[in-house]
C-alpha cells in the first residue's frame, strides 16, 4: 500500500500494489491513526480506492490532527475532503458524542458579481465544488455576493481552484458602493482558506484581489 500527498492540500489516495508495482485486490477494515496532517499543497483533498473494482472497505481514521486544530477531526469534513471515490463505509474516530451545529451557508445560490468572468460568478454560489468562477488573468480583480438583506456574518469560506489570491481582502458594505476591510491577507496560499473576523452586519461580502499567487486569475 502507498500513501501519497498527490499535490492536495491535506489527504492523499491509497494504492494497492504488488510485488511488480502493480494495483490488485480489494483492502478491507483499514484502520490509519495518529496522523498529522501537514498544510500543503494548491487543492482540497481526495480520498479514493485504485479503481472501482479494487476498493477500500472499512476503512477508519482514527486520532487525525488537522493543521491548526487542538483536537483530532472528527469528520470528512474537517478533514477536508471533498473528493471521494471507489471506497465504502469510512469511520471518524474518536467517535463524536453530538452531531455539530451546521452553519447555513448565507451565499448558496445568491447573486454573485465580479470584474471579469472567464467562468460564471454563480458559479461559485451553486453548492457544487466541481463548478468554479475565474477571473482574468490580472492582480487587480474582485468577486462579491448580494446576500439579498443585512446578515449577521463573522466567517467567509473561500475554495481556490489552483488560481488562488495571494494577497487580498475581505470586505463587507450594504450598498456595494461603500466597502469595509474585516480581513486581509499577502500570504495566501490556496487551498481552503476559512476567515473568521469580528461579527458584523452585511448585506454584500467581497473578495478584493491585489496580488495573484499563480499566473492566472483569480478562481473560486
Amino acid at each position: 500500500m502507498e500513501y501519497t500527498n498527490d499535490n492536495n492540500r491535506t489527504w492523499a489516495f491509497f494504492i494497492i500494489r504488488n510485488a511488480d508495482g502493480f494495483g490488485g485486490g480489494t483492502i478491507s477494515n483499514l484502520k490509519v491513526k495518529n496522523i498529522s496532517v501537514r498544510d500543503q499543497g494548491t487543492t482540497a483533498g481526495t480520498l479514493k480506492g485504485y479503481s472501482s473494482t479494487e476498493n477500500i472497505s472499512g476503512i477508519t481514521f482514527d486520532t487525525v490532527m488537522m493543521p491548526g486544530s487542538t483536537g483530532p477531526a472528527t469528520n470528512l469534513y474537517e478533514m477536508n475532503i471533498i473528493n471521494k471515490a471507489n471506497y465504502t463505509q469510512p469511520t471518524i474516530l474518536p467517535t463524536q458524542t453530538s452531531k455539530p451545529i451546521q452553519r447555513p451557508n448565507l451565499a448558496r445560490n445568491k447573486p454573485a458579481y465580479a470584474s471579469s468572468s472567464k467562468a460564471a460568478p454563480y458559479l461559485t454560489v451553486d453548492g457544487d465544488y466541481t463548478t468554479r468562477w475565474g477571473s482574468n488573468y490580472t492582480d487587480n480583480e474582485w468577486y462579491y455576493v448580494d446576500l439579498g438583506s443585512s446578515m449577521d456574518i463573522d466567517e467567509v469560506k473561500l475554495y481556490w481552484e489552483t488560481a488562488y489570491g495571494k494577497s487580498y481582502r475581505i470586505q463587507v458594505s450594504d450598498d456595494a458602493a461603500n466597502w469595509k476591510d474585516v480581513y486581509s491577507t499577502t500570504t495566501g496560499d490556496g487551498g481552503l482558506d476559512v476567515i473568521r473576523f469580528t461579527p458584523t452586519k452585511a448585506r454584500y461580502v467581497r473578495m478584493n484581489g491585489t496580488l495573484r499567487g499563480t499566473i492566472y486569475g483569480y478562481s473560486l
